[in-house]
């Protein structure tokens, strides 16, 4: 995946984490070409580190989804693929 690629879905993740409120359920959905099997981490920028706060595995499609259990607070957020 390139550099201009995960830019875009991080935007789209950050744009749908800050509308979202105490009140509501969190999601985050999207589609990765070429990252079937590979494992996807949601992570939040706490002290100046990145934190792991959920995870998915990619399906076969591409297709992943991320509900987490907590509503998410409005904050910095990233995707991360599996470990390399």
């Amino acid at each position: 995946m390139n550099k201009s690629t995960l830019f875009a879905l991080m935007t789209v993740v950050l744009c749908t984490i800050g509308s979202a409120t105490s009140n509501t359920q969190s999601a985050i959905e999207g589609k990765i070409a070429g990252a079937e099997g590979q494992t996807i981490y949601l992570e939040r920028l706490v002290n100046n580190r990145w934190g792991r706060t959920d995870s998915t595995t990619i399906s076969s499609d591409g297709s992943f989804a991320l509900t987490p259990q907590n509503s998410l607070e409005m904050d910095y957020y990233r995707l991360t693929l599996t470990d390399r």
